[in-house]
């Protein structure tokens, strides 16, 4: 095949290429960044609330968990579809990651609390002799304070609340 030919079709593979890796699309600007940032926080607020009701009303705590859970799951998940402004990307990363750590815990919760019936012991004893809990905690705590420092040093800091 020609070179002449064979030029449009490398052209036009390489631009489905790049459509496909997501870089023909334009990132948010930082009005839409947080409007949509707001609007997954506050799904989260909401499902939130529905837990706090289940465990007002005697539902098992397990259950609550599983639904915390599954809520920062769902938020991790619409973070990383967002396409954030340039400045903020590397932080926005860091979120996403500290919210997927964050679930991650309170899934670890069931499993305790799951452990701790079996046994017979108490959920308190076993997150006290359970190190590698706390030290997930501890990196979870981090994650969020050190992703906080960063949006704030880069003018994002009021991108999470007010959640209503």
């Amino acid at each position: 095949m020609p070179a002449r030919r064979l030029l449009p079709i490398l052209a036009s593979l390489l631009a489905l290429m790049l459509v496909a890796a997501g870089c023909g699309s334009p990132s948010l600007t930082k009005e839409q960044y947080e409007e949509e940032v707001q609007r997954i926080a506050q799904d989260v607020q909401e499902r939130f609330d529905e837990v706090a009701v289940l465990g007002a009303q005697g539902e098992a705590d397990r259950d609550a968990l599983r639904a915390s859970a599954a809520a920062l799951e769902d938020a991790a998940d619409g973070f990383a579809d967002l396409d954030p402004p340039a400045e903020i990307a590397d932080a926005h990363d860091d979120m996403v990651a500290a919210v997927r750590s964050l679930a991650r815990m309170m899934q670890r919760l069931v499993e305790l609390d799951e452990e701790a019936e079996e046994s017979g012991r108490g959920l308190r004893e076993l997150l006290a002799g359970d190190e590698e809990f706390a030290t997930q905690a501890q990196e979870v705590q981090e994650q969020l304070m050190a992703v906080t420092e960063a949006y704030e040093e880069a003018g994002y800091g009021d991108v999470f609340g007010p959640v209503e």
